[in-house]
Formats: structure tokens, C-alpha cells, sequence
């Protein structure tokens, strides 16, 4: 496991410790630690000297997520017993009776987010363990996570597409469609304007919340080449990145060229960032 410079993109620091693959890791709030979980082991570690601090304990987790104060941790296994973690001594504080894929917790720390492969998110009280409400419709959920203010939820899915949630209501808010693969990771911006979803079409999407309309996808490469593209097609891009740009007309496939001078237009994807 390394942490990686969002800066320079070099490396910081390897954590070494699983005896196997590490499926799934998060950080602490204020950055200090760090929770890593996969086949055998969750452990935590210290962010400033890459040590192990402890390993939870000895069995297969697949996700992992961390309390907003640091003090907690949920986990789900590919066996289905999910449970609620004391970070500070490894103690299983609570067992949740319900199956789920994937977990997060509220900003203040008092609800849990679960969705599931059935078409029911739950919510939990994260104190009591009793599930409050469930959110229903979106089938084959991989990832869900709250707002900022705590008052909304978005789940992305099998089906490709990001639902935002009331989630003191259950309502469904609205639809964000795009994604031509699997949707496996959803995020608000700290403002909560915002949406940034990630997918196993290879693309990184911007979303509005408002309008549910996307702003602009980025696609990377090997060797740092890029592409950043409004939804009209107009796009900018790393010096390389052309290469990989195609378009369909009917049945037939072309490349950048006879289109460069229409499609290429920066200032119109500054356009779009800037009017964020």
C-alpha cells in the first residue's frame, strides 16, 4: 500500500504488512492514521511513519470506512458480517444483522450509510445499531456516501447511473446518467454543489447537484496523458492524449483529425470549470 503526492504524483510512503491484496483503504479525517482492509486483516496504521499500529482482526474484509472524529470504523466481509469498530482498542462494539456492499458514515458521526446488491439503502443509528429508514430503487449499489451537510446521499451502481437522496424523507432527488460502465465511486464537493463519480468506463465525471447535468469527464492515460471533455464533445487535452480520441458517425469510426478544428476548444472547457 503506498500514499501517493497529489502534487508531484511521487510516492510518499509504502505501508508494508498484508500478507495478501489490500482491498480497500481510508483516511482518517484530520490525516493522521489510516485503515486498510483485505484478505485476513484489517489494520490501522500511522500515516507519519508508515508503522502498523494494530490489526482488528483476522478475517476477509472487503470495505472499510472511517468515522469523521477518528474513533470509529465499519467494516463489511464477503461473508456478510459487517460490524462497527472501536479504532482506539480493536473492539467489535456492534454486529450488523444485514448483508451489505459497501458503508460510509454521516458528517456528525451519528448515521451509516449501507447499500446493498437488492435495491434497499440502509441508514443506521450509528449508537443504537437500528436501522431509522431505507432508501429503495437502486438496484446493485457499489458505493454510497453522504453529504456534506449530512442532509442528502448519493449511491452509484451496477446500472451506471448516481441517485441523490433526502435522506430524512427516502426520497429519490434525481438521476445522473452518463456512465457507460459500472459506477464505483461517488464523492460531493466540500460545498456540496458538486459531484465527482468515478467508473469502470475510465472516466472521472463532474457533476451539477442542482441540475443533475454533467459538467466535464477526464479521462487519463499511460505516461500522464489526458483528455478533459464537455458532454458536447468539445475537449482539451495533453500533447499525446489526441491518439485516443474517436468518433462515431453511424457505423463507421474516425479519428481526431477531420474534426480537430471544430471539437478542439480549451476555452470552452475553462469556460465550463469556471462557471462552477
Amino acid at each position: 500500500m503506498t500514499v501517493l503526492s497529489i502534487v508531484t504524483g511521487e510516492a510518499i510512503r509504502t505501508f508494508k504488512g498484508h500478507s495478501d491484496s489490500v482491498d480497500s483503504v481510508a483516511f482518517s479525517f484530520a490525516g493522521r492514521r489510516i485503515l486498510s482492509s483485505g484478505i485476513a486483516a484489517i489494520k490501522l496504521w500511522d500515516v507519519a511513519t508508515g508503522e502498523e499500529i494494530r490489526t482488528i482482526e483476522d478475517r476477509d474484509y472487503c470495505r472499510i470506512a472511517f468515522s469523521p472524529n477518528g474513533c470509529l470504523a465499519l467494516s463489511q466481509t464477503i461473508y456478510g458480517t459487517n460490524k462497527l469498530w472501536d479504532v482506539a482498542t480493536g473492539e467489535a462494539i456492534r454486529t450488523f444483522k444485514r448483508d451489505f456492499v459497501c458503508v460510509s458514515f454521516s458528517p456528525d458521526n451519528r448515521l451509516a450509510l449501507s447499500g446493498t446488491m437488492d435495491e434497499v439503502i440502509d441508514i443506521w443509528d450509528v449508537a443504537t445499531g437500528k436501522e431509522i429508514r431505507t432508501l429503495k430503487g437502486h438496484p446493485d449499489v457499489t458505493t454510497v456516501t453522504f453529504s456534506p451537510d449530512g442532509c442528502m446521499a448519493l449511491s452509484g451502481s451496477w446500472d451506471r447511473t448516481i441517485r441523490l437522496w433526502n435522506i430524512t424523507t427516502g426520497e429519490e432527488l434525481r438521476i445522473f446518467k452518463g456512465h457507460t460502465s459500472p459506477v464505483i465511486s461517488v464523492v460531493f464537493s466540500p460545498d456540496g454543489r458538486l459531484v465527482l463519480s468515478g467508473s469502470r468506463d475510465k472516466s472521472i465525471r463532474l457533476w451539477n447537484v442542482a441540475t443533475g447535468k454533467e459538467i466535464v469527464r477526464v479521462y487519463s492515460f499511460d505516461n500522464d496523458e489526458w483528455i478533459t471533455m464537455t458532454p458536447e464533445g468539445y475537449y482539451t487535452a495533453s500533447k499525446n492524449a489526441e491518439q485516443f480520441i474517436r468518433f462515431r458517425i453511424g457505423n463507421e469510426i474516425h479519428g481526431i483529425e477531420k474534426y480537430r478544428l471544430k471539437y478542439h476548444q480549451p476555452d470552452i472547457v475553462r469556460k465550463a470549470l469556471r462557471h462552477l
